[in-house]
């Protein structure tokens, strides 16, 4: 295989929902450094069956690609293996009535050998990252409502994580008539230690982008390790299902590290702009617009906004001073200090609460500093142990300087080895009661043998 990857790290979580309405592919525990298709889709809150619409799209892109081979996967392939899928599901749901609503969101990731680059598509809020030395080199753009505010440069994009129309996606995979699209990229600006991360929002809901990268930030990072830290933010912090795959480049066969690029393409048959078609409503808690629908929608949310900007901007503020505290929990003191400064600037109102993070970080610095000074005595006494070792050893052979000067005039014989070894040998202390022990006489034959 021209990409070699780590063993990849992956969750598949309910966290604090009864149900499970996320799918992962390959399915829970069977990944391996020889898969090459990953997927992560997560099933529309509020509607029927989700959980049964994120499984079958996994399930039937994978035998998609079985069907019909790897060779030419691209944005063409991919929006006829989303065709086959929905119309899979279609028939599902005129076979079962109360799925008549099902839909799922969906991200992809295909690592093609035979071109060195990686496929991505996406459909939905769920997220693709392509992260090299803690940096993003590609982010997905979700299909969403509050994407679009950020857009329009209503709201901000810390305020979108907090927005309550958060859940509004315009677009999403489902068994209907009308046909969805996805989004396509393909990236060939590949190299040894890349990052691809695909996750559910649950994933971005318990974990601020910052803590993610700052993870990530190490070539060597331990990916298996990331995904504990990932998995406990989100226990702490998200009220969703959370679900990733986090797949780590090992090697890449002839990569272009300068040249490489990453090219977004537009879905066949689809204008640069035009939001995919969802064609139903789903009144549960992850709603899907018409496409006509947008505009309206989006001036009753600016309506909302006006109306409860104070709430929004609460919301907001708890949500990054609550990941400046996790920034300190994993020592990234230099992005705490940051974001709080940012936090001081923009919620001028809100300074009591910064300077108790800012005597956090202070504490949890001395802490730290205390921890390196201890290390550092540590260290420093071990160096003085081994110094006292070695410099008693120069000693004793300083001291019997003219027995080696006769060895090496006159060679050694096993008895003048014996000699020595005696001579740098110490002598244990027998106590009053203690005699030493008769030694065997000497095995003539071993002796000759030995020597």
């Amino acid at each position: 295989m021209a990409i070699q990857i780590f063993a990849p790290a992956y969750l598949h979580e309910k966290g604090r929902r009864k149900n499970n309405q996320d799918s992962i592919l390959p399915d829970t525990g069977t990944a391996t450094a020889q898969h090459r298709l990953f997927m992560v889709c997560d099933g529309v809150g509020g509607s029927s069956k989700g959980e049964v619409a994120s499984k079958m799209v996994c399930e039937l892109f994978h035998a998609f690609f079985n069907e019909h081979g790897t060779d030419h996967v691209d944005e063409l392939y991919i929006n006829e293996a989303l065709q086959y899928t929905e119309q899979k599901l279609t028939e599902y749901v005129q076979a079962n009535a109360d799925a008549a609503n099902m839909s799922t969101t969906l991200t992809l990731l295909y690592l093609d050998d035979v071109r060195n680059r990686a496929v991505v598509a996406w459909c939905g809020d769920s997220r693709v990252y392509h992260i090299r030395n803690g940096e993003i080199l590609f982010m997905s753009e979700d299909h969403s409502l509050v994407q679009e505010l950020v857009k329009r440069g209503e709201i901000t994009a810390a305020e979108a994580q907090t927005h309550p129309q958060k859940n509004i996606i315009l677009r999403a995979v489902s068994g209907t008539d009308a046909p969805t699209k996805a989004d396509v990229a393909i990236i060939d600006n590949l190299r040894e230690n890349d990052y691809f991360l695909l996750c559910s929002d649950g994933i971005m809901e318990g974990v601020d982008q910052r803590l993610i990268l700052t993870l990530l930030g190490k070539p060597n990072a331990d990916i298996q390790a990331v995904r504990e830290q990932i998995m406990q933010f989100c226990l702490d912090n998200s009220k969703d299902n959370f679900s990733m795959y986090l797949i780590k480049l090992q090697s890449v066969t002839k990569a272009k590290p300068k040249s490489g690029t990453t090219k977004v393409l537009t879905p066949v048959g689809q204008q640069e702009n035009e939001p995919g078609k969802t064609p139903f409503l789903d009144r549960g808690t992850r709603k899907i617009l018409f496409p006509l629908a947008a505009l309206a929608g989006i001036a009753l949310v600016l309506l909302f906004l006006f109306s409860n900007n104070k709430n929004i901007a609460q919301k907001s503020f708890e949500k990054q001073l609550a990941s400046a505290d996790s920034l300190i929990k994993i020592n990234n003191f230099t992005d705490a200090r940051n974001l709080l400064e940012e936090l001081q600037q923009k919620y001028p109102n809100q300074e009591s609460n910064i300077q108790d993070k800012f005597s956090r970080l202070a504490a949890a610095e001395q802490n730290q500093q205390q921890i390196q000074q201890n290390k550092n005595l540590l260290f420093a006494l071990i160096d003085s142990v081994q110094n006292a070792v070695k410099s008693e050893t120069l000693q004793k052979l300083s001291a019997d300087s003219t027995y080696f000067a006769n060895l090496r005039q006159t060679g050694s014989s096993p008895a003048d080895l014996d000699t020595l070894l005696n001579q740098l040998t110490p002598k244990a202390e027998l106590k009053p009661e203690e005699k030493p022990k008769s030694e065997k006489p000497a095995d003539n034959k071993k002796d000759k043998e030995k020597y």
